[in-house]
């Protein structure tokens, strides 16, 4: 079964740096760059204790400005060959491997062959090597403050919710996809559940909200509190708004 394994959205450079400074605040979340054969991106991984985790990306001509991208994988198992291009054949799918600068395999990916250039990516990924364990522990020590995340809303422009449409086939949710541009479905990622929404963006731009819980006061930690971005933080939840 595939689970959502995590998502992206690409920043512009004053929103990109100043959620790199906030989560800079946290020892659990992680910024780095990756150099691989299919090019190199700049991200933010502020991991949580379970389930998906956002990414947030410096905008590039890999990444466009507000291009969003969902990631579906199970950890737990090697299904690409045998579940899913056997369940969903009519999909023209590609099938690619990722490996780092040094030529160690990062992760094997399909995604459908027709996707838009600049604002949905939609892909599903095998863990390779090592890093299959990372996934497993990403986000597990004791120190980190945040759980999981409980509401995402993603505001897409009209090419991405075409593209989504069109894909719901294989889309990884456990119950029925709502196409009236209002709703998504409950998402589930090893048995979490993870409410998103979807809304039509006001403009070409796309944008997300997030809500994550956290098991601590963050406010002790966070040291600054003039963001780019929208942050809002209480002794529960952790909320952050990349819309202007």
């Amino acid at each position: 079964m595939l689970f959502l394994d995590h998502f992206y959205i690409s920043l512009a450079a004053d929103k990109f740096h100043s959620l790199k400074e906030f989560f800079n605040n946290f020892s659990s979340s992680a910024s780095y760059k990756v150099n691989s054969n299919s090019g190199s991106w700049e991200g933010i991984y502020p991991f949580q204790k379970q389930g998906a985790f956002p990414e947030f990306l410096l905008a590039s001509d890999r990444n466009p400005l507000s291009q969003i991208g969902i990631a579906y994988s199970d950890v737990e198992n090697n299904f690409l060959e045998k579940d899913v291009l056997k369940n969903y054949p009519t999909i023209d799918w590609l099938t690619e491997t990722q490996t780092k600068e040094d030529g160690a395999e990062y992760y094997c990916s399909i995604h459908p062959k027709q996707q838009p250039e600049h604002s949905l990516y939609l892909w599903i990924l095998d863990w390779h090597g090592e890093m299959k364990e990372k996934r497993r522990n990403y986000g597990k020590s004791e120190e980190n403050p945040f759980d999981y995340l409980t509401d995402l809303t993603l505001r897409l422009n009209q090419e991405s919710f075409q593209h989504l449409e069109k894909q719901i086939s294989w889309l990884a949710v456990d119950s029925k996809l709502e196409t009236s541009r209002s709703e998504f479905s409950v998402m589930q990622y090893h048995g979490q559940k993870l409410k998103i929404k979807l809304e039509e963006a006001a403009s070409k731009e796309q944008s997300l909200k997030m809500t994550l819980k956290c098991n601590r006061d963050i406010s002790t930690l966070v040291t600054q509190k003039n963001w780019s971005c929208q942050i809002e933080y209480s002794t529960e939840h952790l909320i952050i708004d990349t819309k202007d």
